[in-house]
């Protein structure tokens, strides 16, 4: 696949968004690029896990939908007259959803692999170790990574790119219960 091709394709995928309700009005929130989650969690602390727990301000949530400084205080203004705290909890957790692509990586076959020795990984905790990562495994340029493709393809990018199986891991194959209970019982003699 050509990169113009690579390019297209992941254009493709950051038209797909959530749509939150706050007060009477329905919002769009798409998936962010690194740059969007740099300008919006720029003043405070998060975490990017894939769990989907995290609890955005109402500041954050407003920059992720929102580039102009005039709309971010008008949607702040509506917020904090309008909404009520289930409506900004349920937002908060879409967004998260959204940001994390939890519902992209539900909807992609996985392969998933089996381990018997733990490799404890460090870093990624920033926003610049994430996209330093990703533009080291994913042989993509700055440009690419900060601006073009947003986070949750990427994530999905990361997941799913071909590797080897090294050590003692081997893939995961789900069959039949007959045939698992078959390997459990040699497993036991």
């Amino acid at each position: 696949m050509s990169k113009s091709a690579n390019i297209v394709a992941a254009s493709l995928l950051n038209r797909h968004y959530a749509t939150i309700r706050i007060g009477r009005f329905n919002f769009r929130v798409y998936q962010p690029r690194i740059k969007d989650l740099a300008r919006a969690f720029s003043k405070e602390r998060t975490d990017l896990s894939i769990d989907g727990r995290q609890q955005y301000s109402l500041e954050a949530v407003s920059k992720l939908l929102f580039r102009q400084r005039w709309k971010q205080r008008l949607f702040l203004w509506y917020a904090n007259r309008y909404a009520d705290y289930p409506q900004i909890r349920e937002a908060s957790e879409t967004i998260a959803g959204i940001i994390t692509g939890s519902d992209l990586l539900s909807a992609v076959k996985i392969d998933k692999t089996r381990k018997k020795a733990i490799t404890e990984t460090v870093g990624n905790n920033t926003i610049a170790g994430i996209m330093a990562t990703m533009m080291e495994h994913l042989n993509i340029s700055y440009r690419e990574a900060f601006e073009e493709i947003n986070y949750p393809t990427m994530l999905l990018m990361m997941t799913d790119k071909v590797r080897s199986l090294v050590g003692d891991e081997q893939k995961i194959v789900k069959g039949s219960g007959k045939e698992m209970a078959a390997r459990r019982g040699r497993k036991r003699r």
